[in-house]
């Protein structure tokens, strides 16, 4: 268990006020040096009142945090040293690659180079996740489609959490999982791939999306002992509770590589079949 209350010592140069309740969207992995890695993101300022709109959050950050056993306690050691916003982070070991890759939303609902648009960046870190080993970079998207939602006057769609996987499911490069906002605001889950893990990505389709419960939705990924794939998901509607729910769905592929679009199925018996 981690709480808020590990980023609220002074001198941690990253001071999270109580109550700040950001903590969304966490990735664990092991650094292979004998500690399991739990990143997590948070704010400094509870609701910024920045331009353009007041409530938009531009002080998120990620935190690091450590731990001998994958179940915890984690205590919390420092700040990735990122350059603006930075949340819902996600790692990926490229087969590759010896060290690791973070992806990470880069930006809220902003119009301007200092607080952008949702959009999805990528920095190289080494094993102790201490420093940047490559400057961050924005990810490129080619082909995604025109009812994907802005940021008022930016014509560049809202994305959020960002994760890349390799499947090895007839197509053998890596796969660009996203959210991404429609211009009636309900969220969709997409995907892209690209044959290099820093891009440029190729758009190829929407997973799962656009009901009147996703104001909100954000997936991961996990492949079962039995080679079959599961598909975790949250949604939660627009209003002032927005409360997510967890869900699970089965995922499977074409044998071109491309993901099959999931329904929501409302039978513990359609998730089951995972198992088989």
């Amino acid at each position: 268990m981690l709480n808020e209350s590990q980023y609220q010592s002074p001198s941690s140069n990253w001071f999270v006020p109580a109550n700040a309740k950001h903590l969304w969207a966490p990735d664990m992995t092991s650094n292979y040096l004998g500690s399991f890695v739990l990143l997590v993101p948070d704010v400094s300022n509870i609701s910024d009142s920045a331009p353009p709109a007041a409530g938009l959050h531009t002080s998120s950050k990620i935190g690091v945090s450590t731990s001998s056993s994958p179940f915890g306690p984690f205590t919390y050691q420092r700040t990735l040293p990122i350059s603006g916003y930075a949340s819902d982070p996600s790692i990926v070991w490229p087969g590759d690659d010896v060290f690791p890759w973070l992806v990470y939303a880069d930006g809220d609902y902003g119009t301007s180079s200092s607080y952008p648009c949702g959009q999805a960046s990528i920095v190289r870190l080494p094993f102790e996740f201490d420093s940047l080993l490559s400057t961050p970079k924005r990810l490129s998207i080619s082909g995604l489609p025109s009812t994907f939602n802005g940021c008022a006057n930016n014509t560049k769609p809202y994305i959020e959490g960002p994760e890349i996987y390799q499947f090895y499911n007839g197509y053998g490069g890596y796969y660009l999982v996203f959210a991404a906002k429609l211009s009636n605001q309900n969220e969709v889950i997409a995907y892209a791939w690209s044959d290099t893990v820093d891009g440029t990505y190729t758009y190829k389709g929407t997973i799962m999306g656009g009901s009147s419960t996703e104001w909100t939705n954000q997936a991961s990924i996990v492949q079962l002992s039995n080679g079959h794939y599961l598909f975790f998901y949250h949604d939660g509607p627009s209003g002032s509770n927005r409360n997510r729910k967890l869900h699970a769905e089965c995922l499977y592929f074409n044998a071109d590589g491309t993901i099959q679009p999931i329904t929501r199925s409302t039978s513990i018996n359609t998730l089951k079949s995972c198992w088989h």
